[in-house]
């Protein structure tokens, strides 16, 4: 045979392949028009969704579902079977049948004698024959009756009594419970990814069909927040959202392999936040408004960022819209960086910052008398020190008429300042983190008000002096100012704050252990905004603030580090309190009174720090609205903090040596 012809007449079957691909795909599409128009399993899943409602009605109206004695729910079988006796015609049958039995009616009857009205009951074997006598199978009505829509809802129900809510004697269900109960939603409703904390612990899963939240408790809702609305849920839906399958095989209806949405690992610590949540409730003033943000210094995560007063996740559940309107209290409000207060005498931090840029203008090692008054502002209880100071002593005692004058001397530099130190700019928590929506926290503000100032004007210079000690134009909020004070700490350089610490694949929804590490994201990113040399000396005065006699925060709460099991374990504790075995672990920071201008309520404590003094691996902001002086209020709740936070990080301090050296150096001229 001819060569030629040869491979002409294999090349003929060639344009079958075409064909079969073509009626291949025909076929496939025409099946998914069957399954999607005649079947149609989305309108049998909407129908059902409508019975389910109507059905819940019924239930509450005629008494299936009761109060339990305890404001929850409880389902009443007895109130089911006797409503189904009545409702049902194979119900009724069974109840003509249970009056028939005890009239008499029935006595020698067999399942052979048995006239045709009760003939229904034995087709469906509810009724057998035991010694001569009719006996009604009181199982299989059961079964039988959970077979219908009426009683697979109710199974529903009782099955799931903790999701339905009983308010002065109304049972209701909460926001979730037709989407996500149903039978059919089940099926259609993927899980989301779980979100967990930097040790790992669950924070929020995904558990018969809804959004676990047991873990969400009040010290980390603000970060986690709900699916669509707030916090992590929201801006990193894409990534938290269910991962379906999509293809061909879908057109068939055929069953992909469909995956969970993305884990990820938070920075936070679920369990120092809840700690820490807890100290803003005071013995005597109650639970107080505030916030605490507290931030690794090297990489920017935030190790807790928590807000008071806020809700616990599982109480959110039907109760959403009274959080909403609750105007009072506002448990919504991220106060860690949403809110904007005054920060009083911490935004000296920022003056003595300017001051050490401008030397020759400020002379900031130049010890001076310090004034009673200046320009009306007083110091705190109207104090003077008889001997000369310089700057680092008044950033100690917080000198607020050394402070105004140093600012009306500065003039727009302290401006400048501030804005290097992140005022008039917002913030992105997730920036450049892969599926995120920005998370843009409010603007510190300073020095933008509607009255224009001119700093070289001498009616303005009262403002300018206001300005100084942190009031009037100037506002932040702790998640800024914790970015401030680690900013110093850091040798002069920010870190953009981070939320998200790791991420991994979520698994197929068939499984339910997911065996994968988390692949662990980027630090913030950094920029220096201080010289070194400002930096280094800004860390003298902020260890003065804690360590020097005269210091606002001396006799507060100290670190002290002990050890457990061969474990360096820190606590805070007040000075001197501590046995010997416990060594003090020398902090450094700012105390601040913030007035707020509302007559009758003690103004906002404020306090920003770091640990350990020599080697900062942790900072911190906090601020308690309406409580009082700084050092009594939220210097607690930030050593705290610091302390947590190094357990946190398990990580011993590189340098503890020459603590007493340091400390008696700070009397020196040159800080």
């Amino acid at each position: 045979m001819n060569p030629h012809e040869e491979r002409g007449e294999l090349s003929g079957y060639h344009w079958l392949i075409p064909l079969f691909s073509m009626t291949g795909v025909t076929l496939l599409l025409l099946a998914g028009a069957f399954r999607n128009s005649v079947l149609d399993p989305f309108s049998q899943n909407y129908i059902e969704d409508f019975a389910h409602q109507r059905n819940f009605e019924t239930f509450v109206e005629q008494g299936l579902l009761v109060d339990n004695g305890h404001n929850g729910v409880k389902a009443d079988w007895d109130a089911f079977y006797r409503y189904t006796r009545s409702a049902f015609k194979l119900g009724q049958q069974v109840a003509a049948f249970e009056q028939a039995s005890a009239a008499g009616a029935l006595q020698g009857v067999t399942l052979k004698t048995l006239p045709g009205t009760w003939q229904p009951l034995v087709k469906k074997r509810l009724l057998s024959e035991q010694d001569g006598q009719l006996v009604l199978n009181g199982e299989a009505y059961h079964q039988r009756m959970l077979k219908t829509t009426f009683g697979r809802h109710f199974l529903m129900a009782a099955n799931n009594t903790h999701r339905l809510i009983n308010q002065a004697g109304r049972i209701s269900a909460d926001e979730f419970y037709f989407r996500e109960t149903n039978v059919f939603s089940v099926t259609r409703v993927l899980p989301r990814g779980a979100v967990y904390d930097r040790h790992n612990q669950l924070i929020v899963g995904w558990d018969k069909g809804r959004r676990e939240r047991s873990g969400l408790h009040e010290g980390v809702f603000h970060v986690v927040g709900l699916p669509y609305r707030s916090g992590i849920e929201q801006k990193m839906e894409k990534a938290l959202a269910p991962k379906p399958h999509r293809g061909l095989h879908d057109l068939a209806g055929l069953r992909g392999r469909d995956r969970r949405g993305d884990d990820l690992q938070l920075t936070v610590d679920s369990e120092l936040s809840a700690k820490l949540y807890d100290m803003f409730d005071f013995e005597k003033k109650g639970r107080l408004k505030g916030a605490v943000v507290l931030m690794d210094i090297e990489s920017g995560h935030l190790l807790a960022s928590v807000s008071s007063n806020a809700p616990h996740g599982e109480t959110v559940r039907g109760n959403y819209d009274a959080l909403v309107r609750d105007r009072k209290h506002k448990p919504l409000l991220n106060r860690a960086w949403d809110e904007l207060h005054f920060p009083g005498s911490t935004y000296k931090t920022v003056v003595a910052a300017a001051m050490l840029e401008q030397e020759a203008l400020t002379q900031p090692f130049k010890r001076v008398q310090e004034k009673r008054t200046y320009l009306k502002i007083r110091n705190n209880r109207n104090k003077v020190r008889k001997k000369p100071i310089d700057m680092r002593t008044a950033f100690a005692v917080s000198s607020n008429t050394y402070f105004a004058e140093k600012g009306v001397l500065l003039g727009h530099h302290t401006a400048d300042m501030a804005g290097r130190l992140g005022f008039n700019s917002a913030c992105d928590l997730t920036l450049g983190v892969k599926d995120a929506k920005p998370w843009i926290t409010a603007t510190s503000s300073a020095y933008r008000g509607q009255q224009q100032v001119r700093f070289d004007k001498r009616g303005d210079h009262r403002l300018v002096a206001q300005f100084s000690l942190g009031q009037n134009q100037i506002k932040s909020h702790p998640l800024h100012m914790a970015t401030l004070i680690a900013t110093v700490a850091n040798d002069g350089v920010f870190v953009d704050p981070r939320l998200i610490k790791g991420r991994r694949r979520g698994t197929l929804v068939t499984e339910t252990h997911n065996p994968a590490a988390f692949s662990q994201l980027q630090y913030g990113e950094t920029r220096r905004v201080l010289d070194s040399t400002t930096a280094r000396y800004l860390r003298q005065a902020c260890r003065g603030t804690m360590n020097m006699e005269r210091g606002t925060g001396f006799y507060g709460p100290q670190i002290y580090r002990g050890t457990v099991d061969g474990q360096p374990i820190y606590s805070s504790a007040k000075r001197g309190s501590k046995a010997a075995e416990f060594v003090l672990i020398p902090s450094a920071g700012k105390t601040g009174t913030a007035q707020h201008g509302q007559k009758g309520k003690p103004p906002h404590s404020w306090f920003i720090g770091y640990a350990p003094a020599d080697n900062p691996k942790v900072a911190v902001a906090v601020v308690v609205e309406y409580a009082g002086y700084g050092s009594l209020y939220a210097l607690p709740i930030g050593m705290e903090a610091l302390a947590g936070g190094l357990n946190s990080l398990n990580q011993e301090p590189h340098s503890l040596a020459g603590e007493t050296e340091q400390v008696a150096a700070e009397s020196s001229p040159d800080f």
